[in-house]
């Protein structure tokens, strides 16, 4: 497990990325709007996730052991014998008795002991001679169960060798390390798949099961959250025999915040993570908003009373192998409230049993809807009020960007309108220190381990760093205050267009924990100036309401869409607060329509950073080489910091023009060097060359109901 790491340490992969608008359909004369409220009680989409007895495929399972490999630096020259021994040691979990091409899932664990000794207790020595080796990597058995028999080849992979190294300690070179290790396992189930090396492949892969990996679902925790990220961004910036179609990441570390593009990712966030506690993870989606421009799914899942460790049954001192590196990182929150409930004993904390059950329950709904193509289980993942199975008696909050989604108020930095006295509107940047010039972060906000709860609201440079910089790029929200009940608070809508086929109005915002969740009245406003109410929304209390540990989080607020033959195309979003006083933050707001669109799949190139070099005549300089795979249509904006330098000059920005196949930039003299994004043309390591519309291929569609290349032949009782 990693501790919160709010910034990415070590810039050696960049990749870029132009935002492009989505396609939106004018509604001219007409609105979509009506009274109402959401739906009281969530969907339950039990069904749709339960085995069919008739259908369930019988599992199999078996550890491979492939010796070790020589996993290279990031940003190392390659050469022959160099690099990191990491071992190639994975449990798969598959169809017994069946033959044919299954999608692939690779399970991916994060930081943890790799050994526990008699006397020095967990350390980190791989060689483990004196202790018990940790099996990090069979804590995901119960998921690669539930995967298996649903049609799915799963493998769990052991990153022992690298998280049991000195390298571990700087995460980013760790997490990418790890995908490393990750792509070294990819090439072997390639060579299997074609037929190469069957010998070595493991008895699964002999008897006929055999990996497509043209559907490669990822699922990585903590770190191997971080290294998850890595492997589906390689998968679309280079010609690969596998291609990432889904994530899901379980309490991940954002160490290379940057959102792979058209890979639809599921971030599961536990409210009492006592590791990565600013629940940093959410850039994985807050991100994409603003830098990506594909169509892809992007959803966060808020679970309350799910702490870091107990997704992993080896994490758990109940199940644990080596009970001693099991335990409760929850602890860590604090347990001076009585509201605290995070805290020991809380009735509604989960235990580890109950944490890996919804675990298990969002894993299966992203295999099958975005992987498999099943849209029946989207509404789980979508924002959408449904439940399923254990989720439906738990204090579960998601919210989604992209699919059927359109933006209709994504804020920009400026003056808002005025409103009525007992109000105020002001806009905030989401990417700002505390501290900074309208950050929406404040330094009253109570923090955790010194960092603050606000996942929405995280910074790229490292806590304390100094001078703070002034050309991050962010982000934008609206911080909405209020004294009096009943006065409205109109926002300029950034689209006036609205899809004839959405059918509800969904905004993204944030209550405050530790005070009385509010109410709004929500209407459109046209150009007459004509309301059109839409309803009310209630928006739910924080499940932890201790302002010291409860999770500054933006849950889905949704109301019903139709048609209105007397009002003209939106221009304002209205609320109208029905309690006496409060504030909010509103993060956007975007029409609704349900299913899945096919993901555009865009030309994509990236940059890599190959180490650097001090000049002598110049030692207070490096500089770096940058060399650009692919072609850029247009020139790349790059904004850096330096962490840890106090010169003035610690930040700044370069430009990658056209045609430039690589180039050197001169930057501060440094240890550690970051690269971020900057919104409209660079997302961190992601380059992204635009296309002409019509020469933009689409995504192959994936069958609703997929079925086996051939039936597995079931073994008699």
């Amino acid at each position: 497990m990693s501790q919160d790491a709010t910034t990415t340490r070590t810039g050696r992969e960049l990749t870029l990325g132009r935002r492009s608008a989505l396609a939106c359909v004018m509604i001219a004369g007409a609105l979509l709007g009506m009274r109402g409220r959401a739906a009281a009680q969530p969907q339950d989409l039990s069904a749709e996730l339960a085995l069919d007895p008739m259908n369930t495929l019988p599992v199999q399972e078996e550890v491979y052991e492939l010796g070790t490999v020589m996993v290279p630096f990031p940003g190392a020259p390659s050469q022959p014998g160099s690099g990191l021994p990491a071992e190639l040691t994975g449990l798969v979990i598959a169809p017994q008795g069946a033959r044919g091409a299954y999608p692939l899932a690779i399970f991916i664990h994060g930081q943890a002991p790799v050994c526990v000794d008699a006397e020095l207790g967990p350390n980190s020595d791989v060689m483990c001679a004196n202790g018990k080796k940790v099996p990090n990597y069979r804590g995901y058995a119960r998921y690669q169960r539930a995967l298996a028999a649903r049609g799915f080849v799963t493998l769990s992979v052991s990153q022992n060798s690298i998280l049991g190294s000195m390298v571990a300690e700087d995460e980013g070179t760790a997490t990418q390390l790890m995908a490393s290790v990750v792509e070294e396992h990819l090439k072997r189930w390639s060579a299997w798949a074609g037929g190469q090396d069957l010998s070595t492949a493991p008895q699964t892969v002999q008897s006929g099961v055999l990996p497509d990996l043209s559907q490669l679902l990822l699922i990585g925790h903590s770190r191997g959250g971080a290294a998850s990220n890595q492997v589906a961004l390689r998968s679309v910036t280079e010609s690969l025999p596998w291609r990432v179609r889904a994530q899901v990441l379980l309490a991940p570390t954002a160490t290379h915040s940057n959102p792979a593009p058209t890979v639809p990712v599921v971030v599961l966030l536990p409210e009492c993570d006592g590791d990565v506690t600013n629940l940093q993870g959410q850039a994985y989606v807050d991100r994409a908003r603003d830098l990506a421009s594909d169509t892809a799914l992007r959803s966060a899942v808020l679970m309350s009373g799910a702490n870091h460790k107990y997704f992993n049954s080896e994490w758990d001192a109940a199940t644990a192998t080596v009970p001693e590196v099991g335990g409760d990182d929850a602890t860590t929150l604090g347990t001076g409230s009585a509201q605290n409930t995070c805290a020991t004993g809380a009735a509604q904390r989960l235990s580890g049993e109950q944490q890996r059950a919804l675990g298990e329950l969002f894993i299966t709904a992203a295999a099958l809807g975005l992987v498999r193509g099943n849209e029946r289980v989207l509404p789980l993942l979508d924002g959408s009020a449904a439940c399923a199975g254990p989720s439906c008696g738990a204090a579960i909050l998601t919210s989604a960007l992209g699919g059927r989604k359109q933006p209709i108020l994504v804020p920009q930095a400026g003056s808002l309108p005025v409103p009525g006295a007992g109000a105020s509107l002001k806009t905030c940047l989401t990417t700002r220190s505390a501290g900074q010039p309208d950050a929406c972060v404040s330094s009253d906000m109570p923090k955790v381990k010194e960092v603050t709860r606000t996942p929405h609201f995280v910074s790229a440079i490292p806590v304390g760093a100094e001078p703070r910089p002034t050309q991050e790029p962010s982000a934008v929200a609206v911080r909405v205050d209020w004294s009096a009940e009943a006065v409205p608070v109109t926002i300029p809508l950034t689209s006036t267009q609205i899809a004839l086929d959405a059918t509800q109005l969904a905004l993204r915002i944030i209550a405050p924990p530790g005070v009385a969740a509010p109410t709004f009245d929500v209407a459109l406003i046209d150009a007459q100036n004509k309301a059109l109410p839409l309803g009310s929304i209630s928006l739910k209390a924080p499940s932890n309401p201790d302002p010291g540990t409860g999770v500054y989080w933006a849950q889905e607020a949704r109301l019903p869409l139709t048609r209105s033959a007397d009002m003209g195309a939106p221009t304002a979003l209205q609320l109208v607060p029905r309690t006496n006083s409060g504030y909010v933050w509103l993060l956007d707001a975007w029409s609704y329509a349900s299913g899945s669109v096919a993901i555009t799949a865009r030309s994509v190139a990236r940059f890599e950073v190959a180490g650097y070099a001090r000049p002598a005549a110049s030692p207070d300089k490096v500089v770096v080489p940058l060399q650009v795979f692919g072609q850029l249509n247009e020139a790349a904006d790059v904004y850096y910091y330096v962490v840890g330098a106090q010169a003035p000059n610690n930040e700044g920005r370069f430009s990658i023009p056209v045609g430039m196949p690589s180039l050197e930039i001169e930057l501060p003299a440094s240890a550690m060097i970051d690269f971020v994004g900057i919104k409209n043309a660079v997302t961190t390591r992601l380059l992204e060359t635009p296309t002409v519309p019509q020469a933009q291929p689409q995504e192959p569609e994936v069958p609703q109901e997929p079925l086996p290349p051939q039936e597995p032949e079931v073994p008699e009782a």
